[in-house]
């Protein structure tokens, strides 16, 4: 018998400046995805044995080289993609810079970007998904939760 699972994800918004502000800047990551240019936040999927949390800073590391404080959770938000039999949980965090490193970035990962929110929509660049945009939405309304929302059991 086989069990449907859907993909479970995290992302991460990282302002440039803690404030949040519809003209500040936010750190994107460039992809490049069936055969196009795409941007997301720096985000990933959550590995065997992995909690949600050291998932969204592994992800980040791995995709700009950043290590950052996660200060806040924006939400779950869900993309089904129906002709494909898939469905992504995506765990959006918002999180400040802390540390650039020197880490070698993700093959996959093209660029960092640091775009304000209207250079993300401005159409130089296709979205990674309708999620990128929602999350983005979400945090500049001002939808920040607790980090102790999540609570995991390492039973």
């Amino acid at each position: 018998m086989s069990v449907w699972c859907p993909r479970a994800t995290v992302a991460i918004i990282i302002p440039e400046s803690s404030r949040i502000s519809s003209n500040g800047r936010l750190l994107f990551v460039e992809e490049f995805i069936q055969e196009k240019r795409v941007i997301n936040q720096p985000a990933g999927h959550i590995e065997k044995n992995e909690s949600i949390l050291e998932a969204v800073h592994r992800e980040t590391l791995e995709e700009t080289g950043w290590t950052v404080e996660l200060t806040g959770f924006t939400g779950i938000y869900t993309l089904r993609i129906p002709n494909q039999d898939l469905t992504y949980h995506r765990y959006c965090f918002v999180g400040n810079p802390v540390d650039k490193t020197s880490k070698t970035l993700d093959s996959d990962i093209l660029a960092t970007h640091w775009l304000s929110p209207e250079a993300m929509t401005s159409g130089q660049f296709a979205l990674r998904s309708p999620l990128v945009r929602k999350c983005v939405e979400d945090y500049l309304a001002g939808k920040i939760y607790p980090l102790d929302l999540i609570y995991e059991s390492h039973k």
